[in-house]
């Protein structure tokens, strides 16, 4: 597992392991720190050329990484890098309710929130915490999002974005902009506009140069 720990003018990144743990009290002017689950993941997206195989001895430390964090009030702890970090859905829920501010003030999450529903988005809404959440939507129609997410949850995923914008836990969208998908980029900024959270495009990393200058052209288009 990937950790960052961030604070100007520190960033530390490392691969760690089990005896590198004890040393996170010699570090301290960090306030934030992003933690991976790497590529433990419930899809099989099109763009995506991870193996999607949870390994246990790396998920086990994901979460050994996440109790060492606990009292050191950091500003955020972010799940963010890598994975779905809800395909552990209730050991991942029960740490943040566990969460307090003594902790850290906010959790940052990427997730494809296919694994959510009402009760657990619920949940989110009810923590000692701040829930900073980014959700990973690829596809406004569901022709689409089913041919980029290989999966039939297209109005499952929409629902529970709804719902968690209408509990302030939804913040913005990462949309990564590919071949299937360059025509619903203006149906996503709309969405976004609409419900007043953040739209995130991000270039295919395999065609970088040639999908971000389509990202450069709409947000021109938008100002």
């Amino acid at each position: 597992n990937i950790v960052q720990l961030q604070n100007y003018p520190y960033r530390i990144n490392g691969a760690l392991n089990k005896n590198y743990l004890c040393d996170f009290n010699k570090y301290d002017r960090f306030d934030s720190i992003n933690v991976s689950i790497q590529h433990t993941c419930n899809l099989n997206c099109i763009m995506c050329n991870y193996k999607h195989e949870p390994n246990s001895e790396i998920d086990e430390l994901y979460f050994l990484i996440l109790e060492q964090l606990r009292g050191y009030n950091l500003k955020t702890i972010q799940l963010t890098q890598e994975g779905e970090p809800f395909y552990y859905k209730k050991r991942t829920l029960d740490y943040l309710q566990s969460l307090t501010t003594d902790d850290c003030q906010t959790v940052f999450i990427i997730s494809n929130i296919t694994l959510l529903n009402d009760e657990d988005i619920e949940t989110l809404s009810n923590l000692k915490v701040k829930i900073h959440l980014i959700a990973s939507i690829d596809g406004v129609t569901e022709e689409t999002y089913k041919k980029i997410r290989r999966n039939n949850l297209f109005n499952k995923v929409m629902h529970n974005a709804e719902l968690l914008i209408q509990h302030k836990i939804l913040k913005s969208i990462n949309f990564v902009v590919q071949e299937l998908n360059t025509t619903e980029i203006p149906l996503i900024i709309e969405y976004c506009r609409m419900h007043n959270i953040k739209c995130n495009l991000l270039p295919l990393e395999s065609e970088n140069e040639k999908y971000r200058e389509i990202i450069n052209d709409y947000t021109q288009k938008c100002r």
